[in-house]
Order: structure tokens, then C-alpha cells, then sequence
């Protein structure tokens, strides 16, 4: 097996540029109609490409174990192996990460104090959220009270961190119960199943805590909160086992991966662009998109066709590679900046162009200088 699927590394500046189309699509939605017809078009393209990075992860996971590790070299990890295999997933990023919440925190800071507003509680309330944010445990509140505190694009990471500690075991567990391609398909469908089951309980208990007075409002379990993303990292981790198990079997010429690609890429853009609008059963819509998703990584994992070689050219491996930056650096730029501009100028076909060509020129331009740092590897773990 070949060590880099360089499709996938191309792939993630794609659906990372789906993400912020999406969080640009707040503003984006002040300029009449066209903001209407952008919103039609992307609203629910987000799913795809965050649904897709949790995939990622666990794809990368397994299949790096799967080249590393025999079947007979394999232990049960310990819960320090654990910490320490989710430390060193997110340590390449956790300076970025640090850098983007501490901006966020001066920009909060500065916005009270030029309101004159601080106070003890207010101080308090931020000890406690940088705390949380500093741990990267946000996201197992489940409370965008704690997620959304100075990057709201943090989540991501938090929630990969906390599935990252009990990723080793899932993983042994996985190559030591699943011996053939009907277990590896089996797991997948009992993946889906419990992402669905877990969506509607999930959101009967945010409607139920939100209708209790003095509960803290719990409003990120259906979305964000590793409770539920963490069927996804398994759900990849599967994807990954059949693959291997797949390409032991056959092999598919270029015409025949080229074929598959197309097919595949067209049922995705048709579907996230079109269909998911007009299907008004979550629970269907959400078989699609993993049924989708499945094929998808299993496809273009074969890295044969016409798509992977455009997605392989360096540049798009260059841009894929600085995906992490790019994630984490634009959402903080909109998230502290919108109100601000929004009270000074408003929103018009001006500051809006204006304000997004920004967020994007200075995004790009850190995520660019941050890859390019000596002490920056290509080719990082935290989207692998």
C-alpha cells in the first residue's frame, strides 16, 4: 500500500473552502438576492466537508496503524497511552491553536474595555472559559457557551482531541475483532445507525435542557461534541479496514478510477447542492450523505484516476497541507470582526467584498508564513 493518498491531502483544501464559503454566507446573505441564491447553494454543503475531516481522521488513523503495526505486534493500550497518542496528534497545531484563542480573548477583552463594562464576573467568566479552551476539553461540555468563547472554529480540534484519547483502543479493537470485508461493512451500518439514533437523542435532550430555567443551555451534543462525532472517527476507521482488505483483492486501471471518480463526484455535488435542500427526513438524509461519503473515500483512496491526479499536482498539495491553518485562522478573523464593521459601515455589495477579500488575503497569508516555518513539517497529522 502506498503510504500518502495525495487525493485526500487535495481534497481537504476543497472542503475546507466549502467551510468558510459557509461561515462567509452570514454576511454574504445582506446582498439581496444573490446572498439568497449563495445561501440556497451552500447551506448544507458545510455537512459534507465536517463530516468529512471526522472521516479523515479516523481513515488516517487506522491506516496508518494498519502499515505500521502487524496483527501480532498489536496490545491493548493504557489510558497514558491514550493521553499521550492524543498529545501528540494535536501538538504540531496546538500553537496555532493557542495564538487564535488568546487573539480572541485581547479582541474580547478590548471590545469591554472600550465599553467600559468590565467587572469581576466578566473576569471570572473568562478565567474560566481560556481554562477550558486551554485544555481543549470545550467540546465534551457540549455548551457553545465554552466552544465559541474566542474561536468558534476551535471546536473542530477540541472534539478530535478528546476522541483522539480513546482512539488507540477503538483502533486495536477494531483490527482485532474484524477479520474480513462483511465485518468491516457490518461495523460501517452500525456506525450510521448509532450517528442517527444519536442525533435524535441528542437533540431531545437540547430541547429539554432549554425549557428547564437555571440549566445551563447544553446545545452542542447534536453537532460538535465528541459523544456523537466520535461514530464518525470509527465510522473512517472502517472505511480505512475495507479498503485495505479491498485493495489486497483488486486493483482498477486509470480509465476505471477515473470513471468511479467522476461518477462519485457528480452524485456528491448533486446531492449536497441539490437534493439534501428537499429531503425533509434528517434520518434519510443522513444515510446519503455517509452511503455518499463511503464511496467517496473508497474511490478516491485507489489515488489512480484523472481527479487525484489534479488533486496530487503540488500546489494542491501545498494548499492542503496549510488546511489546518486556513480552518483555524478565517473563523476567528469573521467571528470578531462582524459585529464590529456591522455597527460602523453596515452591510453592502462594498463592505461586504471588502470585508470577506480581507479575511481571505490576511487567512491565507498567515496560514502561508505558518506552513513555510522550519519548524513546521509538511504533511501534519491533526486533518490525517
Amino acid at each position: 500500500m502506498n503510504k500518502k493518498i495525495e487525493s485526500f491531502t487535495g481534497l481537504r483544501f476543497i472542503m475546507i473552502m466549502l467551510i468558510v464559503i459557509i461561515h462567509l454566507d452570514g454576511i454574504i446573505q445582506y446582498l439581496g438576492e444573490f446572498g439568497e441564491i449563495h445561501h440556497r447553494i451552500f447551506s448544507e454543503t458545510y455537512m459534507m466537508a465536517v463530516d468529512f475531516f471526522f472521516i479523515l481522521s479516523g481513515f488516517g488513523m487506522m491506516y496508518g496503524n494498519l502499515l505500521k503495526i502487524k496483527d501480532e505486534e498489536l496490545s491493548i493500550p493504557s489510558i497514558t497511552d491514550g493521553l499521550k497518542y492524543a498529545i501528540n496528534h494535536i501538538k504540531k497545531i496546538y500553537p496555532t491553536y493557542i495564538a487564535t484563542i488568546l487573539f480572541g480573548l485581547i479582541i474580547v477583552v478590548v471590545k469591554e474595555l472600550i465599553a467600559n463594562t468590565v467587572s469581576i464576573k466578566f473576569c471570572i467568566k473568562q478565567i474560566i472559559q481560556l481554562i477550558i479552551n486551554i485544555s481543549l476539553l470545550q467540546s465534551a461540555t457540549a455548551m457553545t457557551f465554552f466552544t465559541h468563547a474566542y474561536n468558534g472554529a476551535a471546536w473542530f480540534l477540541s472534539s478530535l482531541f478528546c476522541i483522539y484519547l480513546v482512539s488507540p483502543f477503538f483502533i486495536v479493537l477494531f483490527r482485532k475483532i474484524s477479520r474480513s470485508l462483511k465485518s468491516d461493512l457490518l461495523f460501517m451500518c452500525l456506525n450510521i445507525f448509532l450517528i442517527i439514533v444519536l442525533s435524535g437523542l441528542f437533540t431531545i435532550i437540547e430541547n429539554k435542557c432549554q425549557q428547564i430555567n437555571g440549566i445551563p443551555e447544553i446545545n452542542g451534543l447534536v453537532y460538535s461534541s465528541p459523544y456523537r462525532r466520535l461514530f464518525y472517527v470509527l465510522l473512517g476507521m472502517n472505511i480505512a479496514m475495507f479498503f485495505s482488505r479491498l485493495k489486497e483483492r483488486i486493483d482498477i486501471s486509470k480509465r476505471i478510477a477515473t470513471i468511479l471518480e467522476i461518477i462519485i463526484s457528480l452524485l456528491a455535488i448533486v446531492h449536497y447542492f441539490i437534493l439534501r435542500i428537499y429531503i425533509k427526513n434528517y434520518s434519510y438524509c443522513m444515510i446519503i450523505d455517509m452511503v455518499i461519503l463511503i464511496l467517496f473515500f473508497i474511490i478516491f483512496a485507489f489515488d489512480k484516476g484523472i481527479i487525484s491526479d489534479l488533486l496530487g499536482k503540488p500546489f494542491m498539495q501545498t494548499l492542503g497541507n496549510m488546511a489546518m491553518y486556513i480552518f483555524l485562522i478565517h473563523f476567528v478573523l469573521i467571528q470578531h470582526f462582524y459585529t464590529m464593521i456591522n455597527e460602523k459601515w453596515g452591510w453592502n455589495f462594498i463592505s461586504v467584498y471588502v470585508y470577506s477579500g480581507i479575511v481571505l488575503l490576511v487567512t491565507f497569508s498567515i496560514s502561508w508564513i505558518l506552513y513555510k516555518k522550519p519548524f513546521m513539517k509538511r504533511g501534519e497529522k491533526y486533518f490525517n
